[in-house]
């Protein structure tokens, strides 16, 4: 048996979509301020970079939560 979806429901999963990209968007750009806070902190490089790719993978898994759900 085959399913389908309302064109209300189509537009809601898109209209959710949407803001679920612009929220995600915006916490990268958090992010992005973030970036650029550690390179004025004149911290060792070492420690710049762990910092770096361990809030890209926050970030990557934070967003990849979101969009499962």
């Amino acid at each position: 048996m085959t399913q389908y979806l309302s064109q209300g429901s189509l537009a809601l999963l898109l209209w959710r979509a949407f803001w679920l990209g612009v929220g995600i968007g915006a916490v990268y750009s958090v992010f992005g301020i973030r970036r650029a806070a550690f390179a004025k902190w004149k911290l060792p490089k070492i420690l710049s970079a762990l910092l770096l790719h361990l809030e890209d993978f926050l970030l990557c898994v934070s967003a990849g939560a979101l969009l499962s759900v």
